[in-house]
């Protein structure tokens, strides 16, 4: 199957490859490709939450920004070690001691040398089957009815089939799992 087929976009491809180094042998398996793409939307979604309303050129470093900056351009400088090299940037976005906007300016360095689009990337609308469309519908319909034991049991059904609903003030939405 193809990306497309699979719903995963090519640029999680890109992100899969930059978790491993270059030197290794890196194994095609479209299992490890969605994970990936998964990881990469929700990568994504935590440093726009963190871009939203950011001016990024206004923003200073903090002496800790500056380490972890210095870490991954250490990491790329050492053999061009993307993985490592993610793995700090992975880690900086969980810091707690960094404010909101360094980690979007140090994700807006960062995305200038991968090219991962994480300040700009969106999903595009999912295209899922009749089948699970319909359960959509059915699960909105339970839970207008408070019937939330029967709305669990349809999510639980469209999340067996690869996707997972994000409920937000405009209503459900369907997303590949």
């Amino acid at each position: 199957n193809s990306f497309l087929e699979e719903g995963v976009p090519a640029i999680a491809y890109r992100y899969f490859c930059l978790m491993a180094h270059y030197r290794m042998e890196l194994r095609f398996d479209m299992d490890a490709v969605k994970a990936a793409a998964t990881g990469y939307r929700r990568l994504c979604e935590k440093v726009q939450k963190y871009a939203k309303g950011v001016v990024l050129k206004e923003v200073a470093l903090s002496t800790k920004a500056q380490e972890y900056q210095k870490a991954m351009e250490d990491a790329l400088f050492e053999d061009l070690n993307t993985a490592r090299a993610l793995a700090h940037f992975s880690t900086l976005l969980d810091d707690k001691a960094l404010k909101g906007a360094e980690k979007a300016k140090l994700a807006d360095m960062f995305d200038a040398i991968f090219g991962l689009d994480l300040l700009t990337y969106k999903e595009e609308a999912v295209h899922a089957p009749a089948e699970v469309e319909a359960l959509l519908v059915a699960r909105n319909a339970a839970r207008k009815e408070r019937n939330f034991a029967e709305a669990d049991r349809l999510r639980d059904a469209i999340a067996a089939k690869g996707f997972v609903i994000e409920d937000g003030p405009e209503g459900s939405v369907l997303k590949r799992g």
